[in-house]
């Protein structure tokens, strides 16, 4: 994907005020022609608890045509991963997604995915080719995006923890690793006041 050198360096400079702190993008209008395309994670953020300020309504169709709504997923920790199938680091991160969520399920761990800028046909194939297990709402305008306010996406892939409240408790920008993964949904599933075994309100897409 190309973009303009001035957008380029825009969308490297955002992510890296991201890293170190999420409101110094406050503000800014969601621009996904700013998107940056990475293979390596170029900024990450875990949230306290009284940090955790946005809940993403994430609503829509899956890539099969059900009903899709994160909230059905509310009561259980939430990785939202977004992704395109013409995206060469998404093909390199989804088996580790893939593990981790079969790993973290134990701990109460929801997986679900959010497929961007793409054709229906194609993010099927994807979806076949790598047996992903979980849902993935299909919003190839990226309007989604918008839910996030000034964590909006600013590489892809992009993954989102949500805690059992809805609300984004982490964040990564580019590909992660499935140890970092890991290593966050412990900590969030291991919170106070929740059980591993919550039970959502409804069952997801």
């Amino acid at each position: 994907m190309r973009t303009s050198p001035r957008r380029w360096i825009t969308a490297l400079a955002c992510a890296a005020a991201i890293a170190t702190a999420v409101s110094a993008c406050a503000g800014q209008q969601t621009d996904s022609s700013q998107l940056r395309v990475s293979g390596a994670t170029v900024a990450s953020k875990a949230l306290r608890p009284d940090q955790r300020t946005i809940t993403p309504e994430l609503r829509g169709t899956d890539l099969d045509g059900r009903p899709f709504d994160v909230a059905a997923l509310r009561g259980k920790v939430v990785v939202v991963n977004y992704w395109g199938s013409w995206c060469a680091p998404c093909r390199a991160e989804t088996p580790a997604l893939i593990r981790a969520a079969r790993q973290a399920e134990p701990l109460g761990v929801a997986f679900a995915g959010v497929n961007i800028r793409d054709r229906k046909a194609s993010a099927q194939a994807f979806a076949r080719e790598y047996a992903v297990p979980y849902p993935s709402l299909f919003d190839p305008s990226m309007r989604s995006a918008l839910a996030f306010g000034p964590m909006a996406p600013r590489a892809l892939p992009a993954t989102y923890v949500l805690d059992r409240r809805g609300r984004v408790a982490a964040f990564f920008y580019g590909a992660v690793t499935e140890e970092s993964l890991l290593a966050v949904l412990r900590g969030i599933a291991a919170e106070p006041g929740a059980s591993a075994g919550a039970t959502p309100a409804a069952s997801g897409g």
